[in-house]
């Protein structure tokens, strides 16, 4: 009997083990999770003379991006520092910057970058919830829980996206959070916080009542620039939305959306 009760006792504390091992490579697993793209230079003389720089960029935009300021910053006598302010407003936008370097001296040197791309702050390995919460205020609620998987419903599914970006941005308002207030400093007997919320607008409108001085520029005139030409923009686009008929295509694609991937897509 204690023979038994020895043996169960081992296989719980392999169990344990196992659960725990299991545990920590998940967290290690959410941990390596960004929405940051970090793109770190290394460069390594060999021999000679230091005199290698940055030469010229140039950066370009296509669909809906925009590039407000892109330029080569010089420390002491070195071109080694790249700006780029680019705004993305679809799906699909993209910039493609070019860079130039040049070895004016003697110098054997040899550059490596290395970039890392993950889905959620670093060291924040819970953030995963917050992209899940996310795309359930948008992306699930239109399409749903199903597996899309044949290029028929992948071209219909960008269509829907760039419907719903408008109907979104520019129509359905939503909550910001403002502060949090302990229940204890209000008078009131109970655990947590109370999260108090500015009035809801929506993302257009919020632009719209950005200050100049928050758009991304080098000057303040960049900054006015852009913050002109940004509201001026909107402003045009707005005028040529119906929501009433944006909701109608959204409810259009969602079916054929469906339809598609019934008549076209796998099943399981």
């Amino acid at each position: 009997m204690a023979h038994v009760s020895q043996h169960h006792k081992k296989t719980r504390i392999i169990a344990v083990a196992a659960l725990v091992a299991g545990v920590l490579g998940l967290g290690v697993a959410f941990a390596a999770l960004s929405t940051t793209l970090l793109i770190n230079g290394q460069a390594t003389i060999k021999s000679a003379s230091w005199d290698i720089y940055w030469d010229s960029l140039q950066c370009t935009p296509s669909g809906e991006a925009q590039v407000s300021s892109s330029t080569i910053s010089q420390t002491a006598t070195l071109k080694d520092t790249v700006n780029i302010n680019a705004n993305f407003t679809a799906n699909g936008d993209k910039v493609v910057c070019t860079l130039v370097a040049k070895n004016d001296g003697s110098l054997d040197a040899e550059e490596k970058h290395q970039i890392e791309m993950t889905r959620s702050r670093p060291h924040k390995k819970n953030d995963n919830c917050f992209i899940e919460q996310r795309n359930n205020v948008v992306v699930r609620k239109y399409l749903g829980y199903e597996r899309y998987d044949c290029q028929a419903a992948v071209i219909v599914m960008n269509q829907l996206y760039a419907v719903l970006r408008l109907y979104v941005n520019f129509f359905q308002p939503s909550f910001r959070l403002e502060s949090k207030v302990s229940y204890s400093s209000l008078g009131i007997q109970r655990k947590g916080q109370r999260r108090i919320y500015d009035q809801p607008a929506a993302p257009y409108a919020r632009v719209l009542a950005l200050p100049d001085e928050d758009f991304p520029g080098e000057t303040l005139a960049n900054k006015q620039q852009l913050a002109r030409a940004t509201k001026q923009r909107l402003r045009l686009q707005y005028e040529t939305l119906n929501p009433a008929r944006l909701k109608s295509k959204i409810e259009i694609l969602t079916i054929k959306l469906e339809r598609v991937q019934r008549e076209l897509g796998y099943h399981y």
